[in-house]
């Protein structure tokens, strides 16, 4: 699925407005790569455990969740990447392999 050039900009406002939410609550707290790795896997598993039990995870058996679910789930993905940024705006020596010579 390719995502729309209507919704993209929301969804990256919508991680904008998380990240001065984050800021506002913890601070600008450094991490190592290790232990952002370990809050994004805690947010994804936040999001997992709210698709399960809402049924988001499987609409394929038949199984409407309600909107407000379907809305905890998406907020956490908004966490999940809020914390991806955050992680890779904090460890900027994390390049992909090739980067660095094509000069980004």
């Amino acid at each position: 699925m390719i995502v729309s050039p209507i919704v993209a900009p929301r969804l990256i406002e919508q991680v904008h407005v998380e990240r001065g939410y984050q800021l506002k609550k913890w601070g600008n707290q450094p991490h190592g790569i290790a232990d952002w790795l370990s809050i994004i896997a805690e947010e994804l598993g936040e999001a997992n455990r709210h698709a399960h039990e809402t049924g988001t995870m499987f609409p394929s058996l038949g199984v409407t969740p309600d909107s407000n679910a379907t809305l905890k789930v998406r907020h956490e993905l908004i966490q999940v990447a809020t914390c991806c940024l955050a992680a890779l705006e904090e460890c900027p020596d994390i390049q992909l392999q090739g980067e660095q010579e094509a000069g980004r």
